[in-house]
């Protein structure tokens, strides 16, 4: 009988409804069912809650189980992986904890091979949310294989160490085809009425899904929509997120308060919010559908799941020309995209592109421009064409394909190394 591989896989926990969980759980289910992989897990935000083994078939362990001040498990993984005897390492984390291990890492190696074991073969599926400097790139040179996300993470990675280029293939994250769908005009409607309390096709519904993040500068978005809804009264923005997250300190209602924005009219959130208790992906679905723009001002994304799921479900995008944007939306063929003239510092981040309440609401005005001649008029040539690419461009990247991206890989690049 073969011996099956060991993976040890450090990441958000794939029971949990981050980005990086959602990413995880699609990937090893089909390593798992795939390669017949037996997997342990360093589980990100998993707090031993109970799971069933047989939705997640693989071993979650708490990422701070070993030192609860280590909330990104780097010593669990560590010790796991001197510890462990795997054949391969997964890592799906973002660099500022990647490379703060790499000399331990490159200890335990030496230790490993002194003693005459074998140091497992080392995979980095890469979210590039900013410009790498080039020390940061020089420190996961103990990668095997770097899998970045997007070109755009490719392009920057190899800007600041360019022999890294015989290691990196990009697969790209993804939707889940099966349930991320565009509705029918009546369900969109229906829905809209029960979760929103719009009645009125003609009301324009902004959407935000993210979590209350620094990095997603929800505070800029209802700053935004400030200036819009005096433009455009017939409106609403429901910010799907924690209001008052208490990792970030960010209280969307003060916000809104200081703004003048009525919580509960202008600005809608949703009931008892928790990632650790997501609402259903049929229930994001319809939310998607009910909306009639998705509208960010993040000052960058490895990927951003979520605005993706929004060009699934044919809901125009608006976003600013940073990071990952103009590659998804094609230099804004397949959205609404405005520039960053300004730069800001955020402790613990740096310098990040920032775009000006001016040019941001002139994409949201745009964009309802398009809206209402749609609706008054039945058809918007500019917005059919953003919409058309956009589900063109998304069509191809069904979470189905990336996963047999990852089986192939593993194929044709890992076992045949």
């Amino acid at each position: 009988m073969t011996k099956r591989k060991r993976m040890l896989a450090w990441s958000d926990s794939g029971t949990i409804f981050t980005g990086f969980g959602k990413i995880t759980n699609y990937v090893l289910q089909a390593l798992i069912k795939e390669l017949d992989f037996e997997v342990d897990q360093v589980g990100v935000s998993y707090f031993g809650e109970f799971y069933d083994p047989e939705e997640y078939p693989w071993r979650i362990s708490s990422a701070n189980s070993r030192d609860p001040r280590d909330p990104s498990g780097k010593g669990l993984f560590l010790h796991s992986l001197k510890t462990g005897n795997y054949d391969y390492v997964w890592i799906q984390m973002d660099i500022q904890h990647v490379v703060t291990i790499e000399k331990r890492l490159l200890e335990i190696k030496e230790e490993l091979i002194k003693n005459g074991k074998t140091f497992p073969v080392i995979l980095y599926y890469v979210p590039i949310d900013f410009e790498p400097l080039e020390d940061v790139a020089e420190k996961f040179k103990f990668c095997d294989h770097i899998i970045p996300y997007t070109q755009y993470a490719k392009e920057k990675i190899l800007e600041s160490c360019p022999d890294l280029s015989a290691r990196i293939h990009v697969i790209e994250c993804g939707y889940d085809s099966k349930s991320v769908l565009r509705l029918s005009p009546e369900s969109r409607k229906i829905y809209r009425k029960s979760h929103f309390g719009i009645q009125d096709d003609s009301t324009f519904l902004v959407l935000n899904v993210n979590r209350n993040s620094t990095r997603k500068m929800l505070p800029h978005v209802l700053r935004v929509y400030q200036e819009f809804r005096e433009k455009a009264p017939n409106s609403k923005l429901y910010l799907h997120t924690d209001p008052q997250d208490k990792a970030t300190d960010i209280d969307l209602l003060t916000a809104s308060k200081a703004l003048n924005l009525k919580v509960g009219t202008d600005v809608l959130f949703p009931e008892n919010f928790a990632v650790g208790k997501p609402k259903s992906q049929a229930t994001l679905t319809a939310i998607y559908n009910a909306s009639d723009c998705f509208f960010t001002t993040a000052f960058g994304e490895g990927w951003g799941l979520t605005h993706t799921d929004a060009m699934a479900t044919q809901v125009p995008v608006i976003a600013p020309n940073n990071t990952v944007f103009p590659e998804h939306l094609g230099d804004g063929k397949r959205g609404y995209l405005y520039p960053c003239k300004e730069s800001l510092w955020f402790p613990g981040i740096g310098y990040r592109p920032v775009p000006r309440i001016e040019d941001c609401l002139s994409a949201l005005l745009e964009a309802y421009a398009d809206f209402e001649q749609m609706h008054t008029k039945g058809t918007c040539q500019n917005l059919e064409d953003k919409i058309r690419f956009a589900k063109e461009w998304i069509e191809e990247r069904s979470i189905q394909n990336i996963t047999q991206q990852w089986v192939q890989y593993f194929h044709e690049r890992v076992f045949n190394s």
